[in-house]
């Protein structure tokens, strides 16, 4: 009897090991968003220092969409902070640059916001497509934009129709989900 409930006891805990394993490897696995499902787009700003490249939109493997890109300082000046939006989503900032080490200079990858996590990319298969409820009528358009841009000497770039885009797009992705005011 003692050694049956024993057994029971390490299986257990092997399978909760084994669950928790499985879902710390599903943080970090995404597939890439197919285009009959959302869009990425960026915002056209000849103007802009700061240039967003290898843009993709993932799905994490609990349907969450997470916007992928990299940021380069294609200016002439360093830059000392910034902030950039998914227009009627989201706005990061990369916060003050402390000292001139942390500047992003001219030609250089911005850090990633937020924390390096290591990303897998897997292939989105039929079995995924469901699961991750990836079927049906596109769901929506991520438009990325750079809103402000703080150089080294205090001066400043910034996006003058970005209130009047973000108000478009609240407006559009009100239309689109009335009981909720925004897309998803």
């Amino acid at each position: 009897m003692r050694f049956t409930l024993w057994l029971l006891l390490c299986a257990g805990a092997v399978i909760a090991v084994s669950g928790q394993q499985v879902e710390s490897l599903d943080e970090h696995r995404f597939v890439v968003l197919p285009s009959d499902q959302g869009l990425i787009m960026v915002v056209s700003q000849p103007d802009c220092p700061l240039k967003f490249e290898d843009v993709k939109l993932l799905v994490n493997m609990k349907g969450a969409w997470i916007k992928s890109f990299k940021l380069r300082n294609q200016g002439t000046k360093p830059i000392r902070n910034y902030t950039i939006a998914a227009i009627g989503s989201d706005e990061w900032s990369s916060g003050e640059a402390t000292n001139s080490t942390d500047y992003i200079m001219p030609g250089q990858i911005a850090p990633p916001l937020g924390p390096d996590k290591k990303v897998e990319i897997v292939p989105l298969t039929k079995a995924l497509r469901e699961k991750l409820k990836l079927q049906g009528p596109m769901k929506g358009i991520v438009a990325l934009i750079v809103v402000r841009v703080e150089y080294d000497d205090g001066s400043l770039f910034e996006e003058k129709g970005y209130e009047s885009q973000k108000e478009y797009f609240d407006k559009l992705y009100g239309s689109m989900n009335p009981s909720e005011g925004k897309a998803k």
